[in-house]
């Protein structure tokens, strides 16, 4: 198994075009990273009334407006994601939790490893909770969703839940997941910039020759660097 895998779940809406950069940025940081760290995305991508649609593999894969599933690979390009996404799932509502408890399972068969970080991106709607769907009228990951999710059977221990969401850094947040998760969590009080993290950088904490003994407090002190120096 791995040192750390990632697990970046992503609900695309009208913010699709900085879910298709970050993605791309995810790329190229792996190829900075020890092969021994992996990146898991789940992606819904929106439909067309909501935002654009992009390729994946390489091109390979049309511009497709449903849901799917990659381990990312090392890129160096940042406007064509090469990574090749299973697209077999069909359409998920990721407001439900047990969209989120199904990814988590799949993204640690696929790629196990000692220690995980659960990377949450799309909308925040603070006690709204989020990842707000609107293919699913809307629906949101409550905060107590999110809290069942990590205690549901089955699920491995997380060591970070981050979230590139707006308002999501909250007392109540942070208390609901509290049990399941080792400690650490990273958010913004605050409305975030669309770009929101810079990923060529977020995790360069692991930019090194034994991952496996980087903490999560490193890791989530690195990402509180990255975010304003990013800027």
């Amino acid at each position: 198994s791995g040192s750390w895998t990632i697990l970046v779940y992503m609900t695309g809406e009208n913010l699709n075009t900085y879910a298709r950069d970050d993605i791309n940025e995810m790329e190229k940081a792996l190829g900075t990273l020890p092969g021994s760290v992996k990146i898991v995305v789940s992606w819904d991508q929106p439909k067309s009334s909501v935002g654009s649609a992009y390729a994946t593999g390489g091109g390979t894969q049309p511009a497709w407006r449903t849901y799917g599933r990659s381990i990312l690979k090392a890129d160096a390009s940042t406007t064509t994601i090469a990574s090749t996404f299973d697209l077999s799932f069909g359409e998920r509502n990721t407001g439900d939790p047990a969209t989120l408890v199904d990814f988590v399972k799949w993204g640690v068969q696929q790629a196990p490893a000692q220690r995980y970080l659960l990377q949450m991106w799309g909308h925040g709607g603070g006690t709204d909770g989020s990842q707000f769907d609107s293919e699913s009228g809307s629906d949101a990951l409550t905060i107590g969703e999110m809290a069942s999710a990590l205690a549901a059977p089955g699920m491995p221990a997380i060591d970070l839940v981050s979230y590139d969401n707006c308002l999501m850094a909250m007392a109540e947040v942070g208390v609901a997941i509290a049990p399941k998760v080792a400690g650490v969590f990273v958010a913004s009080e605050e409305v975030i910039n669309g770009t929101g993290q810079d990923y060529t950088t977020a995790y360069s904490a692991l930019r090194t020759t034994d991952p496996a003994a980087v903490t999560a407090a490193q890791i989530a002190a690195g990402m509180v660097a990255s975010y304003p120096g990013s800027y």
